[in-house]
């Protein structure tokens, strides 16, 4: 299996130690949501597929890896809830 990617300068513990990852949060405000909305129903994808792709690119660029599987984590759950979720639940 290859080894996976990173954009860290530093290594994992030796001990196996479990570290929290850097987090980043950005909030796009009406005009850029309304773009990208229009940008990803005219190409018949979700904005959601749209930064999953924003997210390959920019780790392929980065780290120059020939091959990157990326996902992300589904919420599994129904309602008004699920309904503030980016993908599919």
């Amino acid at each position: 299996m290859p080894q996976a990617v990173t954009l860290s300068s530093r290594r994992a513990p030796a001990d196996g130690k479990f570290t929290l990852p850097l987090r980043e949060r950005i909030v796009l405000d009406a005009q850029t949501t309304a773009l990208l909305s229009a940008h990803a129903t005219a190409r018949r994808v979700s904005v959601g597929v749209m930064a999953m792709a924003a997210i390959a690119v920019y780790l392929r660029r980065m780290t120059r890896a020939a091959r990157l599987s990326v996902g992300a984590h589904f919420m599994r759950r129904m309602g008004s809830v699920a309904l503030q979720t980016t993908e599919r639940v």
